[in-house]
Protein backbone atom coordinates (compact mmCIF):
# COMPACT_ATOMS: atom_id res chain seq x y z
CA UNK A 1 0.00 0.00 0.00
CA UNK A 2 0.97 3.31 -0.48
CA UNK A 3 0.45 6.82 1.15
CA UNK A 4 -2.44 8.82 -0.37
CA UNK A 5 -2.39 12.73 0.21
CA UNK A 6 -3.55 14.67 2.96
CA UNK A 7 -7.40 15.84 1.89
CA UNK A 8 -10.27 17.84 2.35
CA UNK A 9 -14.08 18.01 1.76
CA UNK A 10 -16.60 20.74 1.65
CA UNK A 11 -20.55 19.69 2.32
CA UNK A 12 -23.17 22.69 3.18
CA UNK A 13 -26.05 21.21 5.60
CA UNK A 14 -29.14 23.35 6.62
CA UNK A 15 -29.29 23.28 10.61
CA UNK A 16 -33.00 24.75 12.44
CA UNK A 17 -31.85 26.40 15.08
CA UNK A 18 -34.59 27.38 18.21
CA UNK A 19 -33.20 29.83 21.08
CA UNK A 20 -34.54 32.01 23.59
CA UNK A 21 -32.91 35.21 23.03
CA UNK A 22 -33.03 37.57 26.61
CA UNK A 23 -31.48 40.82 24.54
CA UNK A 24 -34.76 40.68 21.99
CA UNK A 25 -37.87 43.05 22.52
CA UNK A 26 -36.06 45.86 24.56
CA UNK A 27 -34.92 43.34 27.09
CA UNK A 28 -38.15 41.26 27.62
CA UNK A 29 -36.74 38.76 25.37
CA UNK A 30 -38.53 35.76 23.06
CA UNK A 31 -37.85 33.37 21.24
CA UNK A 32 -36.13 33.04 17.96
CA UNK A 33 -35.95 30.25 15.12
CA UNK A 34 -35.24 29.25 11.46
CA UNK A 35 -32.55 27.46 9.41
CA UNK A 36 -28.73 28.46 8.44
CA UNK A 37 -26.57 26.73 5.70
CA UNK A 38 -23.80 26.00 7.43
CA UNK A 39 -20.59 25.20 5.12
CA UNK A 40 -18.74 22.41 6.65
CA UNK A 41 -14.62 21.68 6.05
CA UNK A 42 -13.48 18.18 6.78
CA UNK A 43 -9.71 17.88 6.88
CA UNK A 44 -8.20 14.05 6.36
CA UNK A 45 -4.62 13.11 7.35
CA UNK A 46 -2.73 10.89 4.24
CA UNK A 47 -4.03 7.72 6.39
CA UNK A 48 -7.58 9.08 5.32
CA UNK A 49 -8.84 9.84 9.21
CA UNK A 50 -10.29 13.04 9.97
CA UNK A 51 -7.82 15.31 11.73
CA UNK A 52 -9.98 18.45 12.38
CA UNK A 53 -13.45 20.15 10.68
CA UNK A 54 -14.43 23.94 10.56
CA UNK A 55 -18.27 25.06 10.48
CA UNK A 56 -19.04 28.63 9.39
CA UNK A 57 -22.71 29.82 8.77
CA UNK A 58 -23.04 30.87 5.38
CA UNK A 59 -26.82 31.88 4.68
CA UNK A 60 -30.04 31.97 6.79
CA UNK A 61 -32.33 34.26 8.68
CA UNK A 62 -33.73 33.81 12.19
CA UNK A 63 -37.52 35.17 13.12
CA UNK A 64 -38.73 36.66 16.15
CA UNK A 65 -41.21 34.63 17.44
CA UNK A 66 -43.11 37.61 19.22
CA UNK A 67 -41.36 40.61 17.25
CA UNK A 68 -41.06 39.35 13.75
CA UNK A 69 -37.82 40.70 13.54
CA UNK A 70 -34.92 38.90 11.79
CA UNK A 71 -31.62 38.01 13.01
CA UNK A 72 -28.78 37.10 10.58
CA UNK A 73 -26.16 34.22 12.01
CA UNK A 74 -22.45 34.38 12.01
CA UNK A 75 -19.52 32.77 12.99
CA UNK A 76 -17.47 29.72 13.18
CA UNK A 77 -16.52 26.44 14.70
CA UNK A 78 -15.09 23.54 14.52
CA UNK A 79 -13.09 20.73 16.04
CA UNK A 80 -9.50 19.07 15.99
CA UNK A 81 -9.15 15.11 16.25
CA UNK A 82 -5.97 13.69 17.87
CA UNK A 83 -6.41 9.89 17.01
CA UNK A 84 -3.90 7.75 19.15
CA UNK A 85 -4.20 4.10 18.99
CA UNK A 86 -0.92 3.19 20.38
CA UNK A 87 -1.88 4.87 23.46
CA UNK A 88 -5.58 3.73 23.35
CA UNK A 89 -7.62 7.40 23.31
CA UNK A 90 -9.04 9.71 20.96
CA UNK A 91 -9.79 13.12 22.11
CA UNK A 92 -12.03 16.02 20.91
CA UNK A 93 -11.59 19.86 21.23
CA UNK A 94 -14.23 21.81 19.84
CA UNK A 95 -14.96 25.75 20.18
CA UNK A 96 -17.95 27.93 18.75
CA UNK A 97 -18.74 31.36 18.63
CA UNK A 98 -21.55 32.22 17.27
CA UNK A 99 -23.15 36.14 16.96
CA UNK A 100 -27.27 36.62 16.43
CA UNK A 101 -27.39 39.67 14.98
CA UNK A 102 -31.04 41.46 14.85
CA UNK A 103 -32.19 45.25 14.78
CA UNK A 104 -30.40 46.78 17.92
CA UNK A 105 -29.72 43.38 19.45
CA UNK A 106 -26.74 40.79 19.36
CA UNK A 107 -26.19 37.49 21.33
CA UNK A 108 -22.87 36.29 21.31
CA UNK A 109 -22.25 32.38 22.64
CA UNK A 110 -19.02 30.51 23.32
CA UNK A 111 -18.35 26.90 23.66
CA UNK A 112 -15.79 25.05 24.41
CA UNK A 113 -15.72 21.29 24.77
CA UNK A 114 -12.80 18.27 25.57
CA UNK A 115 -13.84 15.02 24.55
CA UNK A 116 -12.04 11.60 25.48
CA UNK A 117 -12.89 8.39 24.96
CA UNK A 118 -10.40 5.71 26.28
CA UNK A 119 -9.64 1.95 24.47
CA UNK A 120 -12.29 0.71 26.99
CA UNK A 121 -15.17 2.79 25.32
CA UNK A 122 -15.43 5.03 28.56
CA UNK A 123 -16.01 8.66 27.91
CA UNK A 124 -15.36 11.50 29.56
CA UNK A 125 -16.32 15.54 28.77
CA UNK A 126 -14.92 18.40 29.74
CA UNK A 127 -17.22 21.64 29.26
CA UNK A 128 -14.52 24.42 29.81
CA UNK A 129 -16.35 27.20 29.08
CA UNK A 130 -20.15 28.58 28.25
CA UNK A 131 -20.62 32.27 28.01
CA UNK A 132 -23.23 33.88 26.28
CA UNK A 133 -23.87 37.86 26.53
CA UNK A 134 -25.94 40.12 25.43
CA UNK A 135 -25.29 43.52 23.14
Amino acid sequence: MYAQKPFKSIIYETQNILFWNPCANDGSGEIIAGSVVVKIILHFNKDGHLTNFSAVPQDGILIGESSGDTYQATGNGGASFDHNPSKGANTLMSKNLLHFVGPGTQIKAITKTHLTMNANGEVKVDFNIFFSECK
